[in-house]
């Protein structure tokens, strides 16, 4: 026999069980695929260089690497760094002897 209130259905509890089982699930699910989403966003902003910064990286690379006028009334120039280098060096070598060692 069966008192009313005092016992509980099992297909009842199931059913709750297996309803509270698939949200949590659906949950888990659903966050997870939001910290990926924002996990790609967040890598994307970090590894992609925004087109200032790409500009401003060209225009200083060409100010390093490209020959130009700088005050063409006064004949100044702007040369490579790599030539400005190797002519300071040949300059100090010409004028003091071995750089950072002794004198010939």
């Amino acid at each position: 026999m069966r008192e009313s209130g005092s016992d509980l259905d099992n297909w009842t509890i199931g059913g709750v069980a297996i309803t509270v089982a698939a949200a949590i699930a659906a949950s888990v699910l659903f966050l997870q695929a939001l910290v990926y989403h924002w996990q790609a966003k967040e890598h994307e902003k970090k590894t992609v260089i925004p087109q200032a910064l790409r500009d401003h990286q060209s225009l200083q690379a060409s100010k390093l690497n490209d020959y130009a006028w700088v005050d063409r009334e006064k004949g100044l120039v702007r040369i490579p760094i790599d030539q400005a280098m190797n002519l300071f060096l040949s300059e100090a070598t010409a004028h003091h002897g071995q750089p950072g060692g002794e004198n010939p």
